[in-house]
């Protein structure tokens, strides 16, 4: 019998509980191990994400395409206001976001313009991944600070597996399995992403290089 955490761990306390009812315990995030051997449950696994290429893999987009999928800068994934903080800081450029929840926005937001839709089908991110410049990864946090989220998103899998140059925060568990500046880039805080935002659009052979690193690692 298998428990596989896959959630940050804004509500550990049940699995914390059940955990010694199953034969193996695998985490998506390292944050998941530590916080159950705290707990004196040991033996947890750490099993992240993955792609698949018969389902992630670089597409061919035609022009109609490229217009509604293309951007220099898209992120894919939900609404967090600390997420929106950051996005707001690079707004100026020709940036997409699509996901749910970002119709939370406040309605002075600048991002309000960079919306493109609330639902994606695996065929859309497809296409979005493969058309456009720069791919974010950013991860959920926890805003008061009372517990640690180090996984790595799937996105990060998808979008590499796309062949797509990826800028993402530091997060413990994807630097532990990716290069910065090899497989994808690392930015620290919102000052650092503008400024790797404009080298790497400015760079299209280097971004090339990673993004083709990336691709070649994360197969």
């Amino acid at each position: 019998c298998i428990l596989w955490t896959t959630d940050p761990p804004l509500y550990f306390h049940p699995l914390i509980e059940a955990a010694p009812l199953y034969d193996h315990l695998f985490c998506l995030g390292t944050e998941a191990i530590e916080l159950l051997d705290s707990a004196g449950i040991k033996g947890a696994q750490w099993l992240p994400m993955a792609c698949d290429p018969e389902y992630h893999h670089p597409v061919e987009c035609s022009l109609e395409d490229k217009e509604r999928y293309g951007n220099d800068i898209v992120f894919v994934g939900s609404y967090y206001p600390e997420r929106a903080s950051i996005f707001e800081t690079i707004s100026e450029f020709d940036l997409a976001i699509w996901g749910p929840g970002w119709e939370n926005l406040r309605s002075d937001s600048p991002l309000r313009r960079c919306i493109k839709g609330a639902h994606t089908t695996p065929a859309d991110w497809l296409k979005i991944y493969s058309a456009s410049k720069i791919i974010l990864a950013t991860h959920y946090h926890d805003p008061e600070n009372r517990f640690p989220v180090y996984q790595a998103s799937p996105r990060v899998f998808e979008a590499l597996a796309c062949g797509a140059f990826m800028i993402c925060d530091d997060q413990r568990d994807v630097f532990s399995l990716f290069k910065d500046g090899e497989d994808l880039v690392r930015f620290f805080d919102a000052s650092d992403l503008i400024d790797k935002v404009r080298h790497y659009l400015a760079h299209p052979e280097e971004r090339g290089k990673i993004a083709a690193m990336g691709y070649r690692n994360v197969l």
